[in-house]
């Protein structure tokens, strides 16, 4: 865990210099392409011109338009930044409240609808755990530091979702009372020293799906084109549409198929892996769900099913399309 000498700040977007550089490159752009626009339009009645029916609408849209350039430029010389603190107090929202290191169990960001949040499991006066969320909506943020900020400051390996679930298996450990503190030590210090295998193996696995999307992306488009082949299933009313159905809904069930394939193969290969011969079978499975890598059979089973139609179907369709059937 590295010192820090100062609190960490996770500010808003807006007050970063290069969305500065940005907001005031295109604002300066769309304002002066306003100023112009309206310039020649007073020019032109200065001069006894008229603006027709047909300019209205442009002077309205370049109008609401210029409205916003300017309201961009205004935000990036004064943004109403409001910075999350991590430091030596614990973690500060954005409107002050403090949420002290010895009463935070676990504080580590998270993921939903593609908006990012700060967690955070707080123990409250009677030895509940409450869940608590500062969301980081319109904040720059650096996962890399924000995990340094929470772990340096509290002292504590919490500042990962890997961390809430391991801290929680080794409390049911202790509850359970059914192993030595000593062994469940052990078993801390093994689940820590490995989780990097399992962090390493998510990454790789996320790299493999953006990979992958352009190439489904291409596929889904000549589905597209398939399903607009007429076949003799036109003169079968619910097959010929069953058809462009499976081949326009078919990619989504392959891509899903595809990296849930991936995402079991990934994991069973590191299951085997000899440098991790010291874990159980189910220390193996916490890190597993720790690191959401959990295999998923049954849903490739299911997914088989609608993925095997569609590759009927793109075969039927490219036969009639090349005369073959």
């Amino acid at each position: 865990m590295l010192a820090l000498a100062e609190e960490y700040q996770i500010h808003l977007e807006d007050s970063h210099v290069l969305s500065k550089i940005g907001y005031n490159l295109i604002g300066s752009i769309g304002y002066l392409f306003m100023c112009f626009f309206y310039s020649a339009t007073i020019y032109n009645v200065c001069s006894g011109r008229t603006i027709g029916n047909d300019m209205i609408l442009p002077h309205v849209v370049v109008l609401i338009v210029g409205i916003y350039f300017v309201r961009y430029i205004y935000k990036s010389y004064f943004p109403k930044d409001k910075p999350i603190r991590i430091g030596s107090k614990g973690i500060i929202d954005a409107d002050g409240k403090v949420y002290p290191w010895e009463k935070i169990e676990s504080a580590f960001l998270k993921n939903e609808n593609k908006s990012r949040y700060l967690c955070i499991f707080i123990k409250d006066d009677n030895n509940q755990i409450d869940q608590h969320n500062i969301w980081l909506t319109g904040y720059y943020v650096s996962e890399k530091k924000i995990v340094e900020a929470i772990e340096c400051w509290s002292g504590k390996d919490i500042g990962q979702y890997e961390d809430h679930v391991r801290n929680n298996y080794i409390k049911s450990l202790l509850r359970s009372g059914k192993m030595t503190e000593e062994e469940i030590n052990t078993i801390n210090e093994k689940l820590t020293l490995y989780t990097p295998y399992f962090q390493k193996l998510k990454k790789k696995y996320k790299m493999c799906m953006i990979l992958m999307a352009p190439i489904f992306f291409i596929v889904f488009i000549l589905s597209f084109y398939l399903a607009d082949v007429k076949t003799p299933l036109q003169n079968y009313g619910l097959l010929e549409f069953f058809r462009v159905i499976s081949l326009k809904l078919g990619v989504l069930f392959l891509y899903v198929f595809c990296t849930c394939l991936v995402k079991n193969y990934k994991t069973k290969q590191l299951r085997r892996n000899p440098d991790l011969k010291d874990l159980s079978e189910y220390e193996l499975d916490q890190l597993v769900v720790a690191s959401d890598l959990k295999e998923s059979s049954l849903t490739v089973k299911v997914l088989l099913i609608p993925v095997v139609i569609w590759l009927l179907f793109v075969i039927y369709t490219l036969s009639v399309a090349l005369g073959v059937l």
